[in-house]
């Protein structure tokens, strides 16, 4: 196992009333009263079709209660465009496949297409 630690101090009260630390609430509440050091240790897990999971901590973790945090990425389930109503779309997009299939010679490069373009736009005269 590999983890990644932090540290984070919560401020006083009194620099959250001097205006130097921003309270995450009106009141004040969210602020410390008490100056803490708080220590994140981050590590990767994966869950089982059981949703178990058994940690360790590391040593320098003291016993007696901690708070446990488990963030999960949002999981989408795979969208078919088709499922999304979108079946006109898919037919024009593989028209345009089978058109480029059967049409090889017909088809320009980039310079070509450049060259065509310029021609178009010297056509259009001075605004």
């Amino acid at each position: 196992m590999s983890w990644q630690t932090g540290s984070l101090t919560c401020p006083s009260t009194r620099a959250a009333a001097a205006g130097r630390v921003a309270s995450s609430r009106a009141d004040g509440a969210g602020v410390c009263s008490k100056r803490k050091s708080m220590h994140a240790h981050k590590l990767t897990v994966h869950v089982p079709r059981s949703r178990r999971v058994e940690i360790s901590l590391p040593e320098d973790v003291p016993e007696g209660e901690v708070e446990v945090i488990v963030l999960v990425q949002e999981q989408r389930a795979p969208r078919s465009v088709e499922a999304d109503g979108n079946e006109k779309l898919l037919a024009a997009c593989r028209a345009v496949d089978a058109w480029r299939e059967d049409n090889p010679d017909r088809l320009l490069s980039k310079d070509q297409l450049d060259a065509a373009l310029a021609t178009e736009r010297d056509g259009w005269g001075e605004r």
